[in-house]
């Protein structure tokens, strides 16, 4: 779990990813836990008073308490209660139905008996009270002489199982966004997700092309609703890679065709750009037939003097049979674990020259930072038309045609 050494900043990214789980976890602990337990059968209490009749035969009256405590455990007092109410040797007796109370430096103790009926919780008081007194009376247990001072009367009213009201509640609450948050954290540690370009790089060892923002949705992307596209395809352009092929995982496929789309309009107001689906067109054959005619023009369907390829999701065959200067575009999006995104360098990076690309999506319009006359100037960075020395062509049809689907020429600079 690191993103650059912060590890708030990784904490802050599992929350927002993984809100369900603290919602969730404090909905269980916060609500629904002190909700069935308020469900529950009221209990009522009853108290009879044990106290002493002459003096205690103990050194100190500190010890009294935890002495008490012990002999009304010790058995005996259970015992009594279970064959009185015929309940089975597994049944916790003690302090579930009767308990005993003694106070510091008091030589009177409390004993409580529990049940849904008044009387029985009484009656249960008064039996366990008799006992005890047996065995604080016992000749191996001798602290003096006790008795029952005031037997156990019926009570008038139930004490609530959830005890507390409101602030039981707000307590449970804040018990549950703590588990929530504790969870959110043993998943981060698992997933050791990748948030940054340096452990990305680290993970691929292919170095880090851009970290692209995109608005969330599955329509139509419009650039000035992007953060981070124009320097991603600067780096692409002054790479002189003619073929760029984007892959990405199973996961990330819609992420993946909104940014090809986006990038192919940007990169089309400087080049003359053709876009293929993998398995659209035939491209293995004709990457065959410019390495073998050395460069010389080859005809593609719906396309003219094509200078950058745009292959989104090549298949095997495309990815096997690219050419030497084609770019591998890995589109991961950001926090993938880190193990899955070892598994797919592996998969499609496979050399030079090749590149991953980190995408995250946000609520659109928050990060609109070029204008559109900003993005028409994109050429005075280093783009350049195609009145600007002709650069050489990947692909060539000889015929000059109206502009195609997926295929993006651009104009003239001194016609914009």
């Amino acid at each position: 779990m690191d993103r650059g050494g912060d590890v708030f900043g990784t904490l802050a990214w599992g929350l927002r990813k993984f809100a369900w789980v603290v919602v969730l976890t404090t909905v269980l602990v916060g609500v629904l836990v002190p909700f069935v337990l308020s469900q529950s059968e009221d209990v009522y209490e009853a108290e009879a008073t044990v106290a002493a009749t002459g003096e205690v035969k103990i050194p100190s009256l500190d010890a009294l308490p935890k002495t008490v405590e012990n002999i009304f455990s010790d058995g005996a007092v259970a015992q009594v209660v279970r064959t009185r109410y015929d309940l089975s040797a597994t049944t916790s007796v003690v302090p579930d139905l009767v308990e005993v109370v003694a106070d510091q430096d008091s030589v009177a103790f409390t004993v409580i008996g529990r049940d849904s009926d008044p009387a029985v919780a009484a009656d249960l008081a008064d039996t366990a009270a008799t006992e005890f007194v047996l065995e604080l009376n016992a000749s191996s247990n001798a602290l003096g002489s006790y008795s029952v001072a005031q037997e156990a009367t019926l009570p008038a009213t139930a004490e609530p199982e959830l005890a507390g009201g409101p602030l039981t509640i707000a307590i449970g609450i804040l018990a549950g966004l703590l588990v929530g948050v504790a969870l959110v954290t043993l998943l981060l540690v698992l997933r050791r997700p990748v948030l940054d370009a340096e452990s990305a790089r680290d993970a691929t060892g292919a170095p880090v092309l851009g970290r692209v923002t995109l608005p969330r949705g599955r329509g139509e992307v419009n650039e000035r609703d992007t953060q981070g596209l124009g320097s991603l395809c600067r780096r692409l352009l002054s790479s002189g890679s003619p073929v760029i092929l984007l892959v990405s995982p199973r996961s990330a496929v819609s992420v993946r065709r909104r940014l090809s789309t986006v990038m192919a309009k940007l990169l089309g107001r400087s080049r003359n750009v053709f876009v293929s689906q993998g398995g659209e067109h035939d491209l293995p054959t004709l990457w065959e037939l410019v390495t073998r005619r050395g460069g010389r023009k080859a005809r593609v369907p719906d396309a003219d003097r094509t200078e950058l390829v745009l292959v989104d999701g090549p298949t095997v065959e495309e990815r096997t049979s690219r050419p030497d200067a084609a770019m591998t575009l890995l589109v991961v999006p950001e926090g993938i674990a880190l193990g899955a995104l070892r598994l797919l360098a592996d998969e499609y990076l496979d050399g030079d020259p090749g590149g991953v690309v980190l995408v995250r999506t946000r609520r659109a319009g928050t990060f609109r930072r070029e204008s559109h006359q900003q993005v028409e100037d994109t050429p005075s960075t280093g783009l350049h038309s195609r009145d600007d020395d002709e650069p050489p062509t990947f692909f060539d049809d000889d015929d000059k045609g109206e502009e195609r689907a997926g295929h993006y020429p651009v104009e003239p600079s001194h016609q914009r």
